[in-house]
């Protein structure tokens, strides 16, 4: 997809767990999970790489579990990685491969050690847990008429045919069961923290907007 930039495209692993009935999920430690009430963590991702969004995603995540705020130089470090692991500088990576590289990374240099596990979008454990106070980590088709559409700050339409490129951010839960958040990797117009309707999920994945999977961390 040579027009995509960001994310290349959908890649799932066999070896990214989905959440299922068997995987406890709890509830995240106060005061680190939710956009209103503390603050979501919110990076710049052009400071360490213009298509670095996969792994900038990743790190939100973690951010807002742990509370832990990773550097500038620790942000570079890790998009670095990702380029020794395969990203392209000049279009970008997989999220599944992102998600994979900054629970590594953690794992490896933080006291908080995280585990990963894959949620379909739209479904009741995506829904479950950002309402735990997870951040789900997700990706879509990004196009001229989606920026349109989500100019007052709320993304209302679920289909949009044009296809320019490809982007990862993560999405909570806001207060009340109307609308989620959505937020990007650097401020803008809104603070580029959309809402989106809940019970749009499912058309937006049919639609081919978001992607079918998001991912999310838990603590071990």
């Amino acid at each position: 997809m040579e027009n995509y930039y960001g994310v290349l495209g959908e890649q799932v692993d066999v070896r990214d767990w989905l959440v299922t009935d068997d995987i406890n999920i709890p509830r995240t430690p106060k005061g680190t999970n939710s956009y209103l009430l503390n603050g979501a963590t919110q990076y710049n991702q052009v400071e360490a790489g213009k298509y670095s969004c996969t792994v900038h995603g990743a790190m939100g995540a973690y951010s807002d579990l742990t509370g832990y705020k990773f550097s500038l130089e620790e942000r570079t470090e890790i998009w670095q990685e990702a380029i020794n692991r395969g990203a392209n500088p000049s279009k970008g990576w997989y999220i599944n491969l992102a998600v994979k590289l900054v629970a590594d990374w953690v794992n490896e240099h933080l006291e908080k050690k995280v585990s990963y596990y894959r949620l379909d979008v739209g479904s009741f454990d995506f829904l479950a847990v950002m309402r735990l106070g997870y951040s789900p980590i997700v990706g879509y088709n990004g196009s001229q008429l989606l920026s349109l559409d989500r100019g007052d700050g709320i993304i209302n339409d679920t289909e949009f045919s044009e296809r320019l490129y490809g982007h990862c951010n993560r999405v909570t839960y806001s207060i009340g069961d109307e609308y989620d958040l959505l937020i990007d990797n650097y401020p803008y117009k809104h603070l580029n923290i959309y809402r989106v309707p809940t019970r749009n999920w499912k058309k937006l994945v049919e639609n081919n907007v978001f992607f079918k999977s998001s991912y999310i961390y838990l603590l071990k």
